[in-house]
């Protein structure tokens, strides 16, 4: 009988490590690679989110293009817009305001969008009429004791709480002005200061701003591509797509960053059956009563820089309707990222209200 002590020998020892070794290593692989995709994925449903919330916000404007937005500017009416670049570069002021301008900006769309609505505040949501009752004008719902149904009270004037509103006056659609050209009007002020004399008119009254006098009729925000302040996860090349609204103060641009990490954005409109784009000489001259169709082109990336992810497909922007406006094809690091096309399409709503 052998006296060996059993146990391992020192070969034995040293292939079982090298196995420990190699299982430990197939499964740090795979944690790390699991690791990435799940960042991956955070990333990319963030920028999902994003983009619906985003998206939205620019649907709801080119919807609402031209709500309470005057077709006439009288004479001895003087008003402004922008003081800043590139916004200036798109005023129409002192003429008669257009819902909608198409330009380029950065090699792409640059969009305007005109309308009382256009800078949502606790104003410019709400309206009422304003009519003769044969002894003195009332404002229903604020003067008078005509209210307006329940559902409906949140986009309706109310006494107190709104006296500080400036709003404008609108007879069909033309802007109301005094002789001397005023016609932006303290809520609280109406209807005694308009100096309107008797007649069967009902006029509309839609709030602009609170608390600020006007220096427009109506409320502006311009989309447009930027690369300021660009968030680190994005392709370099990339910019962002801001909202910009011009304040009512100082035509001052209060930028509004909606979607980040955007390669490119292009709008082609729909008026008396023709398509205007940022390239169509006449794209700024569309008329607000006949506009029918915003198509929005969006190329937006999809999650972070994944060096295991190559593509280099050409994407196109437009579609038969519009022609193609422009393309995309990845290059360099651009082909690490996935790309995603963003459609919209716009019926307005509101431009004949």
């Amino acid at each position: 009988m052998s006296d060996r002590k059993k146990g391992f020998t020192l070969i034995e020892v040293i292939v079982t490590l090298f196995i420990l070794m190699a299982a430990l290593a197939i499964g740090y692989y795979t944690f790390v690679r699991v690791l990435k995709l799940s960042f991956y994925h955070s990333s990319t449903t963030k920028s999902q989110i994003d983009t619906l919330m985003g998206t939205a916000l620019l649907r709801y404007d080119c919807e609402m293009a031209g709500y309470g937005l005057t077709q006439s500017i009288p004479n001895g009416v003087d008003y402004n817009e922008a003081v800043s670049s590139p916004a200036k570069d798109y005023n129409v002021a002192p003429g008669i305001p257009w819902p909608y301008q198409i330009g380029t900006y950065n090699n792409n769309s640059y969009l305007v969008i005109r309308s009382c609505l256009a800078n949502i505040n606790s104003a410019s949501k709400k309206w009422s009429i304003m009519y003769y009752d044969g002894s003195s004008w009332q404002i229903q719902g604020y003067t008078d004791n005509l209210g307006w149904p329940a559902n409906e009270s949140d986009y309706h004037f109310t006494k107190g709480e709104d006296d500080n509103n400036y709003v404008i006056i609108l007879n069909k659609r033309d802007l109301y002005a005094k002789s001397n050209g005023l016609y932006s009007f303290k809520l609280s002020t109406l209807p005694s200061n308009a100096n309107i004399p008797p007649s069967d008119h009902i006029y509309m009254v839609y709030g602009v701003s609170p608390n600020t006098p006007l220096r427009m009729p109506f409320n502006r925000v311009d989309y447009f591509l930027d690369n300021t302040n660009l968030p680190k996860f994005c392709e370099p090349s990339t910019y962002k797509l801001y909202r910009t609204t011009i304040n009512q103060a100082n035509g001052g641009m209060n930028k509004q960053p909606l979607l980040d990490c955007v390669a490119k954005f292009q709008v082609a409109i729909k008026s008396n059956g023709k398509w205007f784009t940022s390239e169509n000489p006449f794209g700024s001259v569309i008329d607000s009563q006949n506009s029918q169709e915003v198509r929005i082109f969006i190329i937006q990336q999809s999650g972070k820089f994944n060096s295991e992810y190559t593509n280099q497909n050409k994407i196109d922007l437009g579609d038969a309707d519009t022609g193609i406006l422009d393309s995309f094809v990845p290059t360099g690091n651009q082909v690490h990222y996935q790309w995603k096309i963003i459609k919209l399409s716009i019926i307005p709503r509101n431009l004949t209200q």
